[in-house]
């Protein structure tokens, strides 16, 4: 499975390249806590050790997108190499993507290779915040609570957001053997999305501080920072 992980993040470097967006492109969230922090690694018939590197109990990585610095048809022609590549051995491919309900813009995909999964998240700018979607209200119930954020209820879409000023810039690192890029403040996002990140544990999720909502997708007057 972990040389799943390494070919996955691989041919997803080399989809983003050939739709000329690869410089746009950095591991995210977890993926990125373990490019960061060091973390146990128990290798078959090997002492265990402490290393960088893709968590072992990370069955979903995370690749993000710096998605206002490219075209929209841009992120539907990585969606087309990725295709290609074959990374989306999902039963349902079509359960695996969402979209703007205005103009069809791609938000957010997940790849599939063997039994290794990474989503692809397109973060937009509003206001000082970079966010990226997290689909539906009705689908999120369970994720936010409706009696905390009433107006939520109905909305087009929910969205989680961090600084902007953490993403202006992205350099590129050695990860697992392969190029790929990060933010130059990843400390300071991390402390963003996982307080206490520096102390390894298993399991937890991005932080939901800067909670968004997007009542009308065509309509900008209606996204509101809760």
């Amino acid at each position: 499975m972990f040389e799943d992980r390494i070919r996955l993040l691989d041919k997803l470097h080399l989809c983003a390249d050939k739709a000329r967006i690869a410089e746009h492109q950095f591991i995210s969230f977890g993926t990125l806590l373990g490019a960061v922090r060091p973390t146990l690694r128990r290798p078959n018939n090997e002492p265990p050790y402490y290393a960088r590197g893709i968590m072992q109990h990370d069955k979903d990585m995370d690749i993000g997108f710096l998605a206002d610095k490219f075209q929209p048809g841009q992120r539907e022609t990585y969606y087309h190499y990725c295709h290609e590549e074959g990374l989306f051995s999902w039963p349902k491919p079509s359960h695996r993507i969402r979209k703007r309900q205005d103009n069809n813009d791609i938000l957010w995909f997940s790849t599939k290779l063997g039994k290794q999964r990474c989503c692809q998240w397109f973060f937009f700018k509003f206001k000082d915040y970079l966010f990226h979607s997290k689909g539906a209200a009705w689908n999120n119930e369970r994720k936010f609570s409706f009696r905390k954020y009433p107006r939520m209820e109905d909305a087009q879409s929910v969205m989680l957001g961090a600084p902007a000023r953490y993403f202006d810039k992205l350099i590129e690192i050695e990860f697992e053997g392969i190029r790929v890029n990060v933010p130059l403040r990843s400390g300071s996002l991390l402390d963003w999305w996982y307080r206490g990140w520096h102390t390894p544990h298993k399991g937890g999720a991005s932080g939901k501080r800067i909670v968004g909502i997007v009542q009308r997708w065509d309509d900008q007057k209606s996204w509101k920072i809760l």
